[in-house]
């Protein structure tokens, strides 16, 4: 029973934990409404297999309207309720409702729920279809190279040259220049002597692409004089190649016009020389202009088809390329977290030793009245407690500034007058969470840049401000310019706190570091909520 005739029936929900099927897909997707697990690959397509997604969309939201180009599609509603509409016809479907939507469908899917909505989606690729969804799927836009980086010339040239020879007639690939990108072995006599492939028949073939809709709609047109040629886009967009299909005259008339119109040539074709170049251009029926056109209807879909195929194949390449990047960056995380947990564990060398040592120093510096030192060790002791326990945590701004505090006052009691400070931070931004100890390498980048390259004062300035999608943090100083700016001079410091910054906020941040135009040196830290 077709989409259109009544609502799809009910078959009650398929049995599974709390609606939900109990499998775990490794090829997962997420989108901004919901996520796709695919059961069985979508890669399989370009093997002619079907596919299998177990889709979810969040409560109340909707996926963009789309198109199934040579996709059939079968969905079953797992669990949820919503809508979806079906060539500009809304359809309301609830848990155990199967939905069919034909090839070439206009289509979107709405959650009408405040819970998940679960579907278990078959697409069935072009392979099960009818051949006639090539041609209104391909889309060559400029700058993808158009049909020659798509289609074996050598394979359609041999296909072509059995087309013609049986159908009589010839047949031309053309690009949308109007240069010939293919011809067959049997032009007429005319074409040879006149040289078509020549820039006064390329001016004939640009005037009917210019006057091609943008349909997969043939038509006729004349290609010389009044020879009269069929021409059929192959797809849509800028990049579209055509077909042009035989040259018959419509009539005696236009025979006997094309003999005056050889006459008139810069190099004139005498009556009988003309009549022998025309051998070969009949005056057609229409039935069989209509058949050159259905033939040039099939030339154009075999060529849309293998189109289709090419792009496929590097879609599919495309997409194996990135799931083996994204494994390859995790991979690559996943050991530099493992090098920085090493180095953390090298690095606590029985750290109670080491506070206790320390709490024993400051105390002594305090009974002998040396209170500075006393404070200087006590903020020494929380920056290793904070280095060394929560190195992988999420903390408060607050508790990452109060930390930054006790760095700074450590390096003004070593740099003295020479080393100028500044914290300016929206207390609306207090609770904002990062990661531990993220500002101290930055602001101690700075110090190293401005302060200790040079015996002249230099400021810092730590500057905390929001923004529409979440928070930025600059740490300026008014050093000297730095000769490289770029990832390549970062040290250890900066690195570690962009690898932690990734593995907490994904690609959901910004870290640079860069001269200001003023002078100075900025880095900055940008993050999405």
């Amino acid at each position: 029973m077709s989409l259109d005739e009544k609502k799809p029936p009910s078959i009650g929900p398929l049995p599974s934990r709390g609606g939900v099927p109990d499998y775990k897909s490794e090829n997962e997707q997420r989108f901004d409404w919901g996520y796709a697990s695919w059961i069985v690959t979508p890669e399989a397509h370009t093997s002619g297999s079907a596919s299998v997604g177990h889709i979810v969309f969040h409560p109340f939201m909707n996926d963009l309207k789309h198109r199934h180009f040579g996709e059939e599609q079968i969905l079953y509603i797992i669990s949820g309720h919503g809508r979806h509409v079906v060539n500009g016809r809304e359809i309301p479907f609830q848990a155990g409702d199967v939905l069919h939507l034909p090839p070439f469908s206009h289509h979107q899917v709405t959650n009408e729920s405040d819970s998940e909505l679960h579907i278990l989606a078959v697409y069935i690729p072009a392979r099960f279809q009818a051949r006639t969804g090539a041609l209104e799927e391909l889309n060559l836009e400029e700058g993808g190279g158009g049909l020659k980086s798509l289609i074996d010339l050598d394979d359609v040239r041999e296909q072509l040259n059995k087309l013609a020879l049986s159908m009589g007639q010839s047949i031309r690939l053309i690009a949308p220049d109007g240069s010939e990108l293919i011809q067959s072995d049997n032009p007429p006599r005319l074409c040879r002597a006149l040289g078509c492939r020549q820039a006064h028949c390329r001016e004939h073939f640009l005037k009917a692409i210019r006057e091609t809709p943008d349909t997969n709609d043939s038509r006729t047109f004349h290609c010389c004089g009044r020879v009269t040629s069929i021409i059929m886009p192959i797809g849509s967009g800028a990049a579209r190649g055509f077909i042009k299909c035989g040259e018959f005259f419509l009539s005696q008339g236009d025979a006997e016009e094309m003999i005056r119109y050889l006459s008139t040539l810069p190099d004139p074709v005498d009556r009988q020389a003309a009549a022998g170049l025309l051998e070969g251009i009949t005056v057609d029926k229409i039935n069989m202009i209509y058949t050159a056109a259905a033939n040039t209807l099939e030339v154009a879909r075999y060529i849309a088809e293998m189109s289709l195929a090419m792009i496929r194949q590097r879609e599919s390449e495309s997409y194996r390329l990135s799931i083996m990047k994204a494994r390859m960056e995790e991979a690559r995380l996943k050991e530099a977290l493992r090098e920085s947990e090493l180095k953390l564990l090298q690095s606590q060398l029985n750290p109670h030793f080491l506070f206790n040592t320390l709490n024993t120093i400051s105390h002594m510096a305090y009974l002998d009245g040396a209170g500075r030192v006393s404070d200087l060790v006590c903020g020494l002791s929380d920056l290793l407690k904070a280095a060394l326990g929560k190195v992988k945590s999420l903390i408060a701004l607050a508790e990452e500034l109060a930390l930054l505090e006790q760095y700074l006052a450590i390096q003004k009691a070593r740099f003295g007058l020479r080393l100028q400070t500044s914290i300016t931070m929206d207390p609306a931004l207090e609770d904002f969470l990062i990661p531990a100890l993220t500002l101290q390498p930055i602001v101690e980048n700075s110090i190293i840049h401005g302060v200790e390259t040079s015996l002249d004062t230099c400021r810092v300035e730590i500057g905390i401000s929001g923004h529409d999608r979440g928070l930025m943090i600059t740490v300026d100083n008014d050093g000297p310019a730095l000769a490289e700016a770029d990832e390549s001079g970062w040290g250890v410091g900066l690195r570690s706190v962009k690898a932690r910054l990734r593995h907490h906020f994904g690609e959901k941040f910004r870290l640079e570091l860069y001269n200001r135009r003023r002078g100075g040196v900025r880095t900055m830290i940008s993050i999405e909520r």
